[in-house]
């Protein structure tokens, strides 16, 4: 199976990255072809620009090679897996930029949907699980990714995994990588 691994966070010591690694490293170990894409170390450039912008009239617009390369990296692969830190309760922008601009009309929606089975999301925040409970944030943020983004798409196969209150102790560290380790050996073991 290939599965393209996309990580949003700007630090390599942060734990987003330590999840990505980890990921990395069982998928590899599974048997699996991972492509491992860090938006921050390709320098992804995530403004919307004219020749990226969704042509509704037109769903067979070409793109920049720069969105026809991450689409090409995209088809091949049968699932996504997507790490990054919730930071103003949904995603940073230099992944909102990658949805916006490589998630086209007549690609990813539209007349056709992106060409993925699933997608697996893990991301870590700061506010512990009551807080996003009692606000109702989880739900706001599977809405918006789930229904809003994957489903939009095609993708009915989604799953949110929150790692809350990251910053309180190191103690769960360990935790949350097995975890992650556990939850990738149940999907693609």
């Amino acid at each position: 199976m290939k599965i393209m691994v996309v990580v949003a966070h700007p630090r390599k010591e942060s734990l987003c990255s330590g999840i990505f690694r980890a990921i990395i490293s069982q998928l590899e170990s599974l048997g699996h072809e991972v492509d491992c894409c860090d938006l921050y170390d390709e320098q992804f450039d995530a403004c919307l620009r004219v020749e990226d912008e969704p042509d509704w009239d037109n769903p067979g617009k070409i793109y920049s090679d720069a969105v026809i390369n991450y689409q090409a990296r995209i088809v091949i692969s049968d699932s996504l897996v997507l790490v990054f830190p919730i930071w103003w309760w949904s995603f940073p922008a230099i992944l909102k930029g990658w949805i916006d601009r490589v998630w086209n009309n007549g690609w990813a929606y539209g007349s056709k949907k992106i060409p993925v089975s699933s997608v697996l999301v893990f991301s870590t925040a700061s506010a512990t699980s009551d807080t996003y409970s009692a606000e109702g944030y989880k739900d706001a943020i599977d809405q918006q990714i789930g229904k809003g983004i994957f489903e939009y798409c095609g993708i009915k196969d989604y799953s949110l995994n929150i790692y809350y209150d990251i910053l309180s102790s190191d103690d769960g560290l360990n935790n949350i990588l097995n975890d992650v380790i556990n939850i990738i050996n149940g999907k693609f073991a």
